[in-house]
């Protein structure tokens, strides 16, 4: 209804700059092999925040419990990539949003509220 009514306003009046809103908030989706590769990403976004908001992160104890997990090396060897690869949590059955609000950040966010899926 307010992109037909915006769209009727412009057409009437062509200099007219109207903004209209989504439905969605934008999101950023990355796609990761395993729980250890979101462990990773998410480490980083924490390093690279503000002093003064790095320790503002909600959930981040349940997120650590869930995606950081030590794993013992096999008895067979294996090449180097291999264990690159296959550290940590190997686990592919997951998902995480998160939430960047104006004071913390919030993990475990409903994916439709979260701005980083």
């Amino acid at each position: 209804d307010i992109i037909r009514k915006n769209n009727i306003r412009k057409s009437n009046n062509p200099n007219l700059e109207i903004a209209d809103k989504g439905f969605m908030r934008p999101k950023v989706l990355f796609i990761v092999p395993s729980r250890n590769a979101a462990y990773e990403i998410v480490s980083n976004l924490v390093e690279l925040l503000p002093r003064k908001y790095a320790n503002r992160v909600a959930n981040l104890s349940r997120f650590n419990e869930e995606f950081y997990s030590t794993t013992a090396k096999p008895v067979v060897p294996k090449p180097d990539d291999w264990y690159w690869t296959f550290k940590g949590d190997c686990d592919d059955t997951f998902r995480i949003g998160i939430k960047f609000l104006t004071k913390y950040i919030k993990l475990f966010e409903s994916l439709d509220r979260s701005d980083i899926i």
